[in-house]
């Protein structure tokens, strides 16, 4: 849920600006975690990244396969760590 959550906020950010260094060089395009361009032209045609929308449902149906929801989340964080031994744990 986290990873979702995460990538909705990636998503939010690139969607808010045009990213000029993508636009000028749109075969770097696939390096990025969201897709980059703007779409204008025939950058759909070819796009090297899932829609997002269905990265974050695809997420979201795992976290529910794996029964994890957000009061869960919220009470794993909430416990101490464990305590480790030795320099490595």
């Amino acid at each position: 849920l986290w990873l979702a959550s995460a990538l909705a906020k990636i998503e939010r950010g690139a969607r808010s600006t045009i990213n000029q260094t993508a636009e000028r060089n749109p075969a770097l395009a696939h390096l990025y975690i969201v897709h980059p361009l703007a779409g204008k032209g025939a950058d759909n045609l070819f796009s090297t990244h899932p829609v997002t929308a269905n990265r974050i449902a695809a997420l979201n149906k795992l976290a529910g396969e794996m029964e994890i929801d957000e009061i869960k989340l919220q009470r794993s964080t909430a416990r101490a760590p464990e305590p480790r031994t030795g320099p490595w744990g």
